[in-house]
């Protein structure tokens, strides 16, 4: 069965190609160097095969078959060994337990090589089918099966553990399908070409089948798995292309590595005593309390240390650095060495500077805004004012009084409420001015309002009409009520004194133009009187509120017609009328 042999010696490729693969291509780490150990045992047993169905005498070929069962006892260690690593617990591989671990396989060496009185193996033919084997045969296979039954038991472990992260599941998963492809080929062989032999059928090649493809499985997990071997190297590269400057030494104060940053620094070399004083001494370094850092750095503190000095630097101002002295700690707290580390921060600190400069410019640029701001809202306020105020009485002007009351009319129709608007002016007016000045006109307009302004309620609108002319808005209020009112302002400006200076009296004409009307008491007080109009809405309908505005007009217009009887009745009087309401034709 010349077949048989291509079958062998095919496998037997394949392993070593992967071999290869994993030799030019893999850093040589714990799990590398583990996996091609037992690769190398998987790689003898095809070429194995090869050899044993090339060798002629007997004795070469029991040597042969010992090789490769020797090769077979140790395999199932290497799973074991691999699985260990792969799962992330090789912490369990201790001093005491590893000797344990590996015991079975070197007994099972020993026996095959011993083989007494051929209990292993017996009678080698040119195919290893043709063997017969003996009972210690089955102690091989009980072991090999022990140790795969292991390592499928930590594999089914970690993908149980909630904490597996998704790339480690997968790297279980392809490692664990392997080893199951393995047993699997295994058993058929054995139940095969072992047990059931004597029918005459023989598969060649089943188990170096079933290396193959695990050691497939094994390669791609291995691959995958690049992170979790390159820890070591990467972490030492992660600290050689560091700025940051560390040194590394024991508890006795020997220096146990030094990354790239720092051997310009210090004038030490690995399993060299690391001294504090030397170092800042060869850094020219310059700190307050130096001499206290260096005190608690010899006595091995426990706590992490830290001190920023001023170093000298070539053609600029001195460096900040930050030295940090900090323990390493073992199991239960229990300090195994010291990490120093240097660290350049001028760039930092020059930041912070720079940022507080920054902060301090903002913050009074702030507070300028903030001035800005406020002294535009006080214009803003101002300027509001001034648009819905009359500059010289204060009261509301008519534009304000005008879009207010068309605004609050709707509301009152809704409530079918009352309301009541008074027109009225001052009378002889314009006697005032061209007697007393202008300025004494304006003190009297002043005073008039202010006398209103007292007399309103809380609700009520005060507004200057135009000219001498003013107009109160009155809200849900009676006829009766609007009546008394306007007869109280009426009465009290009659009875309202006007205090004339002399400021007003300049360019006056009193002297020669004397007035029946208007009373100059006590030589310097102006009394005057008003006339008034006002209008009563005794329950607004929202059927009149179709045109707000025009409304407003009508009723405007009879408060007009009663103050112009007022005054023609005899002026200082009061002159109600009932709202009218006439809705344009067009």
């Amino acid at each position: 069965m010349m077949y048989g042999i291509w079958i062998e010696f095919i496998d037997y490729l394949i392993l070593l190609a992967l071999f290869i693969l994993v030799f030019i291509r893999g850093s040589f780490t714990a799990l590398h160097r583990i996996y091609l150990l037992f690769h190398l045992f998987m790689l003898n047993w095809p070429l194995g095969q090869t050899v044993l169905y090339m060798a002629e005498t007997p004795e070469y070929r029991l040597y042969i078959l010992k090789i490769m069962y020797i090769c077979l006892s140790m395999l199932g260690f290497g799973w074991y060994v691999f699985s260990v690593f792969l799962t992330g617990r090789s912490y369990i591989l201790t001093k005491k337990h590893l000797p344990l671990a590996v015991l079975p396989s070197l007994l099972t060496a020993a026996i095959i090589v011993w083989n007494p009185n051929g209990m292993f193996v017996e009678g080698t033919g040119a195919r290893l089918m043709e063997s017969r084997y003996g009972p210690l045969f089955w102690l091989l296979v009980v072991v090999l099966l022990g140790y795969m039954a292991r390592a499928i038991q930590l594999m089914l472990r970690t993908l149980r553990d909630p904490e597996c992260t998704p790339h480690l599941r997968k790297q279980v998963q392809m490692a664990q399908r392997g080893l199951i492809l393995f047993v699997m080929f295994g058993v058929a062989d054995i139940t095969i070409n072992v047990i059931f032999r004597s029918n005459g059928m023989v598969v060649p090649g089943l188990l170096s089948m079933g290396m193959t493809l695990s050691g497939l499985y094994f390669v791609i997990a291995i691959r995958r798995n690049r992170l979790f071997d390159l820890i070591e190297i990467a972490q030492q590269d992660v600290i050689n292309s560091m700025t940051t400057g560390i040194v590394v030494m024991n508890d006795e104060g020997i220096v146990a590595d030094i990354n790239r940053a720092m051997r310009p620094i210090v004038p030490f070399r690995v399993g060299d005593r690391f001294d504090m004083r030397a170092m800042l001494r060869s850094m020219r370094a310059v700190a307050e309390q130096t001499e206290l850092f260096i005190e608690w750095h010899e006595a091995k503190a426990q706590e992490r240390l830290e001190i920023e000095v001023l170093v000298p630097a070539s053609g600029q101002a001195r460096r900040h650095v930050v030295i940090v002295s900090a323990p390493i700690e073992a199991k239960k707290h229990q300090s195994t060495g010291r990490v120093i580390t240097v660290q350049d921060v001028t760039d930092y600190r020059m930041l912070l500077e720079a940022t507080r400069r920054q902060n301090e410019t903002l913050q009074i640029q702030n507070k300028e805004l903030l001035m800005m701001q406020e002294e535009l809202s006080t214009a803003n306020r101002k300027l509001e004012q001034m648009a819905v105020t009359d500059g010289l009485t204060g009261c509301f002007n008519r534009r304000y009084l005008m879009g207010k009351i068309e605004s609050e009319l709707p509301k009152l129709a809704e409530h079918h409420a009352s309301f009541a608007i008074m027109l009225f002016d001052i009378d002889l007016f314009k006697k005032v001015n061209d007697t007393f000045g202008h300025l004494a006109g304006d003190a009297v307009l002043v005073r008039t309002a202010q006398k209103i302004q007292e007399l309103i309620g809380p609700h009520d609108i005060l507004a200057r009409y135009g000219g001498e002319e003013f107009t109160v808005f009155m809200p849900n209020v009676t006829s009766e009520h609007a009546a008394n009112m306007a007869e109280k302002i009426r009465d009290e400006i009659a009875r309202n004194e006007v205090v004339i200076s002399e400021q007003h009296l300049v360019g006056s004409h009193h002297k020669s133009e004397p007035m029946s009307t208007l009373a100059l008491l006590n030589g310097k007080k102006l009394a005057v009187t008003v006339s008034m109009g006002v209008v009563v809405e005794h329950k607004l309908k929202p059927s009149k509120m179709m045109d707000p505005a025009n409304y407003l007009r009508q009723l405007l217009a009879v408060a007009d017609e009663a103050l112009y009887e007022a005054k023609n009745a005899g002026r200082n009087q009061v002159i109600c009328r009932e709202a009218k309401w006439e809705a344009d034709e067009a």
